[in-house]
């Protein structure tokens, strides 16, 4: 992309020459080639970095015990349900969560590539923004280390994106289903997927073409396949004993007054937005700041304007979370919840750069940025993989947490084959890794309790993290309100545990984590 003038001549040209006939022949293969030769070594690195699970991935570890229609009314059960899949194969452990992360994330760029395609007119332009999405700090950077559900909102995005533009574009009953089909696959993602529904189908309810497309006769097809899809978790969340709105009324409400929670939150939306379209946003803006000149527009047409589209789904976005803050109390705006909202509102920035046509020469800068950002990120992740310490990583550091001699210890009291409870989630996911042959508990998750299993009731442990100086006392009233009484087993005390840390360079033992193991009455209603 770019206009053809002014090319220097460098040793690389000619080679990026071939890239860029490659990305306007084959986009989608180049996409999906990129997109593998950058997640691998960072999947490889964390493989071998540690097998510990770090955040969010221990809490669906602990839920992968059992097949459900559904596990909490906080989020769907699609993402649980491939990870029991998978892990029949991988066991439950650390590679079946890597897997899941980086297959969603490689299928996501393509999808954006693919969705890119309809938007913008060179190709190649498709294969810049499709991987540009490695600059928007929540997918290029925190998508590294967390999220699970949140990673299949980032493909079911694009995905039902592009199969309503195909549908679109010619409206037939197999169109129609697969787009019905997509809409069930983000509902079933994660649930902040309905508000990219609403906004978008708001977004195109503006444009006239789109609107007349809206009326054929097979549009009630991709409703119905939605419904018959999504039906059996929407009876389990009408008739499943938890509530959906209570689970959001936790996470977004605040005790703040009106006023308070009204002044700042309308200084936390457009910090929020920004924050999540960072730094992709301001870089174009300052490679291509013709594109965002309040003088230059794109040309109108009377077909369906898919870059209006994206725009407008993010602006209602917007409006939606300025509704949400003055009439519905909802107060906390986090970038991390965004992706549903504006990951698409990058295409409409691109289109924009497109058609400012740009010199090649800034292109190839920008691309080179992307690529440089991608190996600094890298850089980073290795060192605090290397390093285990601050600055590359927080002082708590609990993907990399050490559990070798807990396990041992553990082995030795009959843990494999018992019940365990783990004093918060990260030890229970960490727990249900090291013995998934046990029946696993987490306090703080007594939403969740596996089938009971009287073969695995004849050993039931307390384990808990002891803190940083091993003082601690263990949590036995926390248990008991949250699964019941389970009182110590008669003449057992607290066994202490000292995990010393390592890393490649400098001595062993530079930290140390402290573990407690209480053996309980198995008889206990916690340990039924």
């Amino acid at each position: 992309p770019g206009a053809p003038a002014d090319r220097p001549a460098e040793a690389g040209a000619v080679r990026e020459d071939r890239l860029l006939a490659l990305a306007r022949r084959r986009p989608l293969a180049l996409t999906a080639a990129v997109a593998v030769l950058y997640a691998l070594p960072f999947a490889l690195a964390r493989l071998l970095a540690s097998p510990s699970l770090g955040t969010d991935d221990v809490n669906e570890n602990v839920l992968t015990q059992s097949w459900q229609w559904g596990y909490t009314a906080r989020q769907p059960p699609l993402y649980d349900w491939l990870l029991i899949s998978l892990q029949t194969v991988t066991g439950p452990e650390l590679p079946s969560f890597l897997v899941i992360r980086y297959a969603t994330l490689i299928l996501a760029i393509l999808a954006y590539a693919a969705l890119a395609r309809h938007v913008l007119r060179d190709r190649a332009w498709a294969v810049v923004a499709a991987l540009s999405l490695t600059l928007v700090y929540q997918i290029g950077w925190l998508q590294h280390q967390v999220f699970t559900h949140t990673a299949l909102v980032v493909l079911a995005v694009p995905v039902c994106a592009l199969a309503a533009l195909r549908w679109l574009e010619r409206p037939d009953a197999g169109r129609a289903v697969a787009l019905g089909a997509a809409i069930a696959f983000g509902f079933y993602a994660k649930h902040s997927f309905a508000a990219f529904i609403g906004t978008f189908l708001a977004a195109a309810l503006l444009q006239a073409p789109i609107r007349a497309r809206l009326a054929v006769r097979t549009a009630p097809l991709a409703v119905l396949a939605a419904v018959a899809l999504y039906l059996p978790y929407a009876l389990w969340l009408a008739f499943g004993g938890q509530s959906l709105l209570q689970q959001v009324e936790n996470r977004l409400l605040t005790d703040e007054t009106y006023r308070e929670r009204v002044l700042r939150g309308l200084l936390d939306i457009p910090l929020t937005v920004l924050g999540f379209l960072s730094p992709l946003l301001p870089l174009l803006v300052v490679f291509f700041p013709r594109a965002f000149s309040p003088k230059f527009a794109r040309a109108a047409s009377g077909e369906p304007d898919f870059a209006r589209l994206f725009r407008d789904q993010a602006l209602f976005a917007l409006a939606l979370m300025v509704v949400g803050l003055l009439f519905f109390g909802v107060g906390v705006f986090k970038e991390s919840h965004m992706q549903a909202l504006f990951l698409l509102a990058p295409l409409w920035l691109f289109a924009r750069v497109e058609a400012s046509a740009p010199s090649a020469r800034r292109v190839r800068l920008f691309v080179r940025l992307v690529a440089a950002a991608a190996l600094f990120t890298f850089a980073v992740k290795i060192g605090a993989f290397v390093w285990k310490d601050r600055p590359f990583c927080t002082p708590i550091c609990r993907d990399i947490k050490p559990y070798d001699r807990l396990a041992e210890a553990l082995a030795q009291r009959g843990a494999a084959t018992g019940t365990l409870i783990g004093g918060d989630e990260y030890v229970a996911g960490n727990l249900r890794r090291l013995f998934p042959e046990a029946r696993v508990l987490g306090l703080r998750m007594s939403y969740f309790r596996p089938p009971a299993d009287p073969a695995r009731q004849q050993v039931c442990l307390l384990v808990y993290d002891s803190g940083p100086d091993g003082s601690r006392p263990p949590p036995l009233d926390r248990m008991a309100s949250e699964f019941g009484p389970a009182a110590p087993a008669e003449g057992s005390a607290v066994v202490a545990i000292d995990e010393p840390w390592s890393r490649p360079f400098g001595p062993a033992g530079w930290r140390t984590s402290h573990w407690g193991i209480v053996a309980l009455d198995p008889a206990g209603e916690a340990c039924r």
